[in-house]
């Protein structure tokens, strides 16, 4: 079970790690997309989109 902000989820033991995996892709796209707006802005980057 993993929870965040954005809602709850619960997958079998033996497909975590698979699951782990495309979270992480999925938010290393978001970073990328913010940076990309932060560039665009001309806002300097921070933390989050580094």
């Amino acid at each position: 079970m993993v929870a965040d902000g954005g809602g709850v989820i619960v997958v079998p033991r033996e497909r975590a790690g698979r699951m782990a995996e495309i979270a992480w892709e999925i938010a290393r796209g978001d970073k990328r997309g913010r940076r990309s707006l932060y560039e665009k802005m001309g806002l300097e980057l921070d933390e989050t989109v580094k």
